[in-house]
C-alpha cells in the first residue's frame, strides 16, 4: 500500500507486505481486509476507516487523531500509545489487542467491545461511553478523569489502580471488583477508612 494524504481504498484485501510513506491524513478506507501490516508510527490524523477487519496490525503509536471508525474489527493487533484522541468510533471491537497507554481523551465510543484487551494507562479522560464494553480487559491505571460513561460494562475486567473512579458513574462492575477498588473510590470521594 502507497500511504499518501487524502487517500481513498476500497475493496482491498492486503495479507502482508509494507505499507510506503510516512503520512496518511484524512484519507478514506473502506470495505478492506488488513492482515500482518505494520502502520507504527503513521500520521493517519482525520482518517476514515469503515468495514473494515485488522488483523495482527502494529499501529504503535500511530497518530489517528479525529479519525472515524464505523465496523471496524481490530484483533490481536498492537496499539501501544495509539492517539485515537477525539476519535468517533462506532461499532467497532478489539480482541485480544495490547492497547496499553493509548490516547483516547476526548474521543467518543458507541457500541464499542474490547474483548481480553491489555490497557494499561490507556487514557479515556474526558471521552464520552456509550452501549461499551470491556470484557476481561486489563485496566490497570487506566485513565477515566471527567469522562462520561453510559451503559458500560466492566465485568471481568482488572481495574487496580484507575484514576477516576468517581466518573464511573454509568458503568457495572461485579461486587468482587467493588470490594477490589472500595479503598481508591473511598479516597478519591474524601472518604477516611479506620483500621
Amino acid at each position: 500500500i502507497d500511504l499518501q494524504d487524502d487517500f481513498e481504498i476500497d475493496d482491498v484485501a492486503v495479507d502482508g507486505g509494507t505499507v510506503e510513506g510516512p503520512s496518511g491524513r484524512g484519507g478514506r478506507l473502506r470495505f478492506s481486509f488488513l492482515r500482518e501490516l505494520t502502520l507504527a508510527e503513521k500520521r493517519l490524523d482525520g482518517v476514515t476507516l469503515t468495514d473494515v477487519v485488522i488483523e495482527r496490525v502494529d499501529l504503535t503509536a500511530a497518530n489517528l487523531t479525529r479519525a472515524s471508525l464505523r465496523r471496524v474489527s481490530l484483533s490481536d493487533c498492537r496499539c501501544l500509545a495509539v492517539n485515537l484522541a477525539e476519535a468517533n468510533l462506532v461499532g467497532v471491537r478489539f480482541t485480544a489487542c495490547a492497547v496499553g497507554m493509548a490516547n483516547l481523551r476526548f474521543a467518543r465510543l458507541q457500541r464499542v467491545v474490547f474483548d481480553r484487551c491489555a490497557m494499561s494507562s490507556a487514557d479515556f479522560g474526558s471521552a464520552t461511553l456509550t452501549d461499551v464494553v470491556f470484557k476481561d480487559c486489563q485496566l490497570e491505571q487506566a485513565i477515566f478523569v471527567g469522562a462520561r460513561l453510559r451503559s458500560v460494562s466492566l465485568s471481568g475486567s482488572s481495574l487496580g489502580g484507575v484514576k477516576g473512579l468517581v466518573n464511573l458513574r454509568g458503568a457495572t462492575i461485579s461486587l468482587e471488583q467493588l470490594m477490589d477498588i472500595a479503598p481508591a473510590l473511598a479516597g478519591e470521594l474524601g472518604i477516611e477508612v479506620e483500621p
